[in-house]
């Protein structure tokens, strides 16, 4: 059976482009689809090209980069975890003259134990803690974990 396969140029850092620089139609799976484009499809390019890294995929099926889909993921965790300490500082009732932002910190005021904490954004001044002192920090990442699963 064809199948339409997108061609991406693979930058020098490993990352691929967002958007195919081509396409062609090719009888087969992954294996044949590669070998096809490097013996028939590339040869067409430039010189300049030829000597470029490509990645191919089955135009029918998802195009998402990886890089993509981690960071959709850390930003949705980043999302949450602002809205969790963002509550706290809320609740805690933390006014400060300057712009506050939640930290996890380990510092004298903390008692040398690891704290969420509303601090100046600029300096990482405390201003005053909003969770509970921790033995370590996985102790503390993990609490955080928990209040955001709790959040629903």
């Amino acid at each position: 059976m064809n199948h339409n396969w997108n061609v991406y140029k693979v930058f020098k850092n490993g990352k691929r482009a967002k958007a195919p620089i081509g396409q062609f139609v090719c009888e087969g799976d992954d294996v044949e689809a590669l070998s096809f484009f490097n013996e028939s499809v590339k040869e067409n390019f430039s010189g300049k090209n030829r000597g470029t890294d490509f990645a191919i995929l089955r135009a029918d099926l998802p195009q998402e980069r990886i890089a993509e889909k981690n960071n959709l993921e850390e930003e949705k965790n980043l999302r949450n975890r602002s809205i969790v300490l963002g509550r706290l500082l809320r609740a805690e009732g933390i006014t400060h003259k300057r712009r506050v932002a939640a930290a996890l910190m380990l510092t004298k005021e903390t008692d040398w134990k690891w704290q969420w904490c509303a601090a100046e954004a600029g300096t990482h001044k405390y201003i005053g803690g909003l969770s509970q002192k921790f033995n370590n920090h996985t102790e503390a990442v993990t609490w955080l974990e928990d209040q955001i699963a709790s959040m629903g």
